[in-house]
């Protein structure tokens, strides 16, 4: 990642993703244009954002994430997933509901409160980056509102499931550690 990129990214996830240089950005995509994040060799997480967003991260804007670094946020947040080890437990229901899923996927439940439901791949996404900046699928109050307001409904979650975690040998080599 780019400082500019690690920057945006260490505003929402402050230090609890890898080290910058252990999350890989490529240009290719899955199924449909869709994007994805991986394990790669030497601990490292490939966070395949299709050519658009490899091109430009955090200026890319999609149909369904129509704020600059959106895409790029969600992204990341599977890669936090697959650093904390909740990437490969909640895999398969993704999977099985295949890339045109739809919102009922990517939605959080209407209430979110400690504490924290069991949350879908996505729907743990979906909470960072509307908090990030909010859009169609949190809460309708907030629709068109600032983004990264510590009076949002998600900001708990970000702050105390997303911010709170912490990683051992965040800068070195070798597979992420998960306290």
């Amino acid at each position: 990642m780019t400082a500019r990129e690690s920057a945006l990214a260490a505003s929402v996830f402050g230090n609890s993703l890898p080290a910058p240089h252990r999350i890989v950005l490529t240009d290719l995509c899955g199924l449909g244009g869709t994007c994805f994040v991986c394990p790669g060799l030497g601990g490292q997480i490939l966070v395949n954002l299709g050519r658009r967003g490899f091109d430009d991260p955090i200026g890319c804007c999609t149909p369904t994430y129509a704020a600059p670094g959106k895409l790029f946020i969600h992204e990341l947040t599977h890669a936090w997933q697959l650093a904390h080890g909740h990437y490969f437990p909640r895999l398969l229901p993704r999977l099985l509901a295949g890339p045109r899923a739809g919102d009922a996927v990517y939605r959080p439940p209407a209430v979110l409160v400690p504490p924290w439901p069991r949350l879908t791949l996505e729907q743990q996404a979906t909470i960072v980056d509307e908090w990030f900046h909010p859009g169609r699928l949190g809460p309708a109050a907030w629709l068109g509102l600032p983004g990264m307001s510590e009076a949002h409904p998600y900001w708990l979650y970000v702050r105390d499931v997303i911010q709170a975690a912490s990683l051992r040998g965040r800068s070195g080599g070798g597979t992420v550690q998960c306290l």
